[in-house]
Formats: structure tokens, sequence, C-alpha cells
């Protein structure tokens, strides 16, 4: 690898829920021992393919609890189990499906600025400490492991302008979002989408 590719994208390196072993259920963001290996070998691994560059799969878009529905751990972000999720979006399912838990708490976030995703919960790109402890991770966690940039999962659920916030914050050398469009295929629809969710990133 190190002979042929300038960059290599890595899985989500975060522990995750079991349901979703391939990453993209994250509950510990900063736990970096998951499903595919231990913190050490991700380490060791990103070192033995210099000089390519290892790029992360960075699930931001949403969380998954740890004990129910909507409470974090790792960091926690100030969610209290049962009172405040005032980092999730006010429109996320949980709130109604677990009406005995998220549902009675009125401590909610901002409508989502983006497409929802029923399977997790969509946290509040508007709160400064959802934009703080994505930053806090990005550079306090991945890049002390080794990644130098990023491939962000699902970019159609929050606003593309985060993803330039992140990525400035962040001093990323390289990133990509995965966008798609919803309508059926179109080459002149899709190709104005992509670009507007581009020009939004600036």
């Amino acid at each position: 690898i190190s002979k042929k590719f300038a960059y290599l994208w890595c899985p989500p390196p975060s522990a995750t829920d079991t349901a979703s072993s391939e990453g993209y259920g994250p509950t510990e963001l900063n736990n970096l021992n998951n499903c595919y290996g231990t913190e050490s070998e991700l380490k060791a691994m990103i070192q033995a393919i210099k000089p390519t560059k290892a790029i992360a799969d960075i699930v931001v878009n949403h969380r998954a609890g740890s004990t129910s529905w909507g409470d974090f751990t790792d960091p926690t972000w100030g969610v209290v189990k049962g009172s405040d999720y005032a980092v999730i979006c006010s429109d996320d399912e949980g709130f109604t499906g677990e009406p005995s838990l998220m549902g009675a708490s009125s401590k909610r976030g901002a409508a989502d600025t983006g497409d929802k995703y029923a399977a997790y919960r969509d946290l509040d790109h508007t709160n400064t400490t959802v934009q703080q402890g994505i930053v806090d991770w990005m550079n306090n966690v991945l890049k002390p492991a080794g990644f130098v940039g990023w491939r962000y999962d699902y970019v159609k659920g929050f606003a593309g302008k985060y993803v330039g916030q992140y990525n400035a914050d962040s001093n990323a050398e390289f990133s990509v979002g995965e966008f798609w469009p919803t309508a059926g295929y179109s080459s002149d629809a899709w190709g104005t989408e992509i670009k507007n969710w581009i020009s939004a990133t600036a």
C-alpha cells in the first residue's frame, strides 16, 4: 500500500453499537477500540502504511445511546439520561420512540439542519457543545492516532457549512463527503444538488 497510494480510507474508528459493527452507530467517540481491532493496532497500522496517509471515516450526523436511545458516553456532551437532551435535534424520533425517557424531557436541541436518520439520534450541529465536541475529537483523539483527514458519513443529515467549519478547525489535509441526491437519477438534477452541497461547505 505504501508504494501505491497517497491516502488510505479507514472505516469508522470509534466504539460502536453492536447492531452496527461496521462502525456507523458510534457510542463512545473517544474509545478507539472497536470491532476492527484495538487502538494500538490502529496506530500501528497507520504507521505501517507510511508514506501513505490515513483518512478516517467519521460519523458526526448521529450517535447511538449506551443504555437507552439517547444517552451518550465518552463524551457525554452534557446529556443526562431522562432529563437533558439539548445536543439531540428536537425532531429526532427518540422523543416519540422513547416516551418515558427522551419524550419526558423538555431539554431538546434545535430542529435538524438536514435529512433525518431514523436509526440513531441526530445531532444538533447548531449547538456549540456538539461543534466543539466534534472538533475536540478530531484534534485530540483522531489526529494523534495518525489521521490527517476525513470521509464524512451521511452529510445529507446536516448543513454543509458545518463540514467546512470542521475542516477548518481541524486543519484537514483532505476530506470528502458521502452525498447522494434523493430524487430518481437525473444527471442535471444530481449535478445541481451535489454542486450546491459543495458550495455550502465553502
